[in-house]
């Protein structure tokens, strides 16, 4: 009997899980890209002399990891930054920012900016996608501020969701954007700072259809250093619960 109960909830989390997302079949990559840029440019070291601008991509992109680290020889900048998509499944379309580093002494002037693009052509099977709470990345984030009244950190974006039906017709179904800046000089650890999406559903695509997920993010320090990493969205964190909470209610029967 216990374990009829425990395999009756995992196939009814599972169900759960699925009737949100598990359509989500396969990128397609003809139509993905995934790019990563660190424009030093508008960068200036003791001596004027500006930094240049360095580029990771792939077009055709798979959602496999994008990364790219890098020093600007000239201004001593320094910037790493991974972007991958290789994680959805039938539960999910995550877009993960990790190990973001973005450093520029105090001694330069100007802004270091470290931007992010990407476009993810998802593949949604016969059964279409339900309705459910968008998936977007939040991040946390450390780093110091350098003195000057003026310097900052900051993360500007959006990202767009598209559903293009089975005959072709695309129409745009949210939007997340994002606007975070930091100016108190000094260190500062663990910020949270999370998307903000027009509509916190989004709404149910059709059998056969495809979810096309495009954005722009820019990380961005005027004198200052950060790091940043991906936290789970929220829908993942739902789903988690969700599991939890079934999983306590099998473990308090089989007590």
């Amino acid at each position: 009997m216990k374990n009829t109960l425990l395999r009756f909830f995992i196939t009814c989390a599972l169900f759960v899980a699925g009737s949100v997302e598990a359509q989500i079949l396969t990128i397609n990559p003809v139509s993905s890209y995934g790019t990563i840029t660190f424009n030093d440019v508008n960068s200036l070291n003791p001596s004027l002399l500006p930094g240049s601008t360095y580029s990771q991509g792939s077009s055709p992109w798979t959602g496999a990891p994008v990364s790219l680290s890098q020093t600007d020889p000239t201004t001593l900048d320094f910037a790493n930054g991974i972007l991958d998509a290789s994680t959805y499944g039938p539960f999910s379309y995550p877009i993960l920012l990790n190990n973001i580093t973005l450093t520029q002494p105090s001694v330069n002037t100007g802004f270091a900016q470290l931007n992010v693009q990407f476009g993810v052509q998802y593949q949604i099977g016969a059964g279409g996608l339900s309705a459910a709470p968008v998936q977007y990345p939040n991040f946390l984030i450390s780093g110091t501020v350098q003195p000057p009244s003026t310097s900052y950190a900051s993360i500007s974006g959006y990202i767009n969701y598209f559903a293009i039906n089975a005959a072709g017709v695309g129409s745009l179904v949210d939007t997340v954007n994002y606007n975070w800046l930091y100016n108190t000089p000094g260190p500062f650890s663990g910020i949270s700072v999370s998307g903000s999406p027009v509509n916190p559903l989004l709404s149910a695509i059709g059998p056969n259809s495809t979810l096309v997920v495009t954005g722009s993010l820019t990380f961005v320090v005027d004198p200052a250093s950060i790091t940043v990493q991906t936290v789970p969205e929220p829908a993942s964190q739902a789903l988690a619960v969700v599991a939890l909470v079934g999983l306590a209610a099998v473990c308090r029967r089989r007590k």
